[in-house]
């Protein structure tokens, strides 16, 4: 019997890890969550990173700027490592010094199509929101209401604008909804255990 119970617990471990990570694993990796007809794409990250370059009336410091690199860097070293030379074993090694300190611009260099959308106010919150809510997520180790909220939103702002929703935003809903109606669904261990010492508890006369 232990072992029975032991197998589901392990697999919600894991099954609970991995609702955590992917979404961030998207995110990080800018990963598309919808293409426009033109072709081009949405990352919540490449959004951020267009609002605050534009931003031009409150500059970003060095930490913030630092942060964002260190934020950015990742998904851009893919990207370069996947469409560049490096992956033939003749050709040039993958300058991470110029990936680093090019990062907000690389992350935002195909982003010139965000302004032709409508209701951009909701593509903004919708990303802030995701992101948030990733590290919110990963921080309780459970799927932040935040994170639905941003992307309700990105779903909101997708179909007003006539997007196409990928595999990756497919995930990023259905993983936290899917988590959260089974931690409804399930009963309370508290509640569980109050009916057998309930039970054994002596009857005062």
């Amino acid at each position: 019997a232990g072992t029975q119970l032991a197998a589901p617990a392990g697999l919600n471990c894991v099954m609970g890890l991995f609702t955590l990570l992917l979404p961030l694993l998207f995110i990080l990796t800018q990963s598309p969550l919808a293409f426009a007809p033109s072709g081009g794409a949405i990352s919540p990250l490449q959004v951020i990173a267009t609002t605050l370059r534009e931003n031009q009336d409150q500059p970003l410091g060095d930490s913030a700027k630092t942060a964002l690199r260190a934020v950015l860097f990742p998904g851009n070293l893919l990207r370069a490592a996947l469409s560049s030379a490096p992956v033939v074993a003749d050709g040039p090694p993958l300058d991470t010094a110029d990936l680093w300190e090019r990062s907000l611009e690389l992350a935002t260099a195909r982003t010139s199509a965000y302004k032709s959308f409508d209701h951009q106010e909701l593509l903004a919150a919708g990303s802030w929101c995701v992101v948030f809510g990733c590290v919110l997520s990963l921080v309780l180790r459970r799927p932040h209401v935040l994170l639905l909220f941003g992307i309700a939103m990105l779903g909101a702002f997708f179909a007003l604008n006539g997007l196409m929703p990928t595999v990756q935003f497919a995930l990023c809903l259905a993983l936290p909804v899917t988590d959260l109606s089974r931690a409804l669904t399930q009963p309370q261990p508290a509640v569980a255990a109050a009916g057998p010492a309930a039970a054994a508890r002596p009857k005062r006369d």
